[in-house]
């Protein structure tokens, strides 16, 4: 009687345990907001000795009013989510940004974003590459950064990008430059 007693001790225990662990998993989700550069802000404006040298930087709303910083130099597009981030720009050939970004979320907080870029160098009439990139969402005093990026067009890019963002909640992320 003893051991049926502590064998239900033990399966009472570990269904608690399990249950608890359970509970501290943040419900992950995803929201979709919309890359409008005609609906942002202009921040600054610069013009460089060609035409092809005018930048601008733009603010942004994003999901739940985080500031999306959106620059534009050289035939080129970058994105930042949270906070401004100087240190890091997409390199390659001329290139721009999708229609559409997406929010990796817990538990309805924004933890990662999700965004295409594809190339789109002179001369050619087709875009070359694409590429979906992961990006941390920056906080006051810690700028966001590229965790991950992914040829946009394999058919299981939108899923490696997802999981790569949701790596960040256990910590098996880290910041990448994007010629690695």
């Amino acid at each position: 009687m003893i051991s049926v007693l502590s064998a239900l001790v033990a399966i009472t225990t570990a269904l608690s345990s399990a249950s608890i662990a359970a509970a501290k998993q943040p419900r992950i989700t995803s929201a979709y907001t919309k890359l409008d550069w005609e609906r942002c802000k202009i921040v600054r404006t610069g013009q460089g000795k060609h035409p092809s040298e005018d930048w601008k930087f733009r603010r942004c709303d994003g999901y739940a009013g985080i500031p999306i910083f959106w620059t534009y130099d050289d035939g080129r597009d970058d994105i930042d989510a949270g906070v401004e981030n100087d240190a890091g720009f997409i390199s390659g050939p001329m290139h721009s940004l999708g229609q559409t970004l997406e929010w990796r979320l817990a538990d309805g907080k924004a933890f990662a974003i999700i965004y295409r870029v594809e190339s789109h160098p002179a001369g050619v009439d087709h875009k070359t590459w694409s590429r979906l990139i992961v990006a941390t969402v920056g906080e006051p005093g810690k700028a966001g950064c590229p965790i991950a990026k992914f040829d946009g067009l394999k058919p299981y890019a939108n899923l490696a990008a997802r999981r790569a963002a949701d790596a960040l909640l256990k910590g098996k992320a880290r910041c990448i430059k994007f010629d690695e």
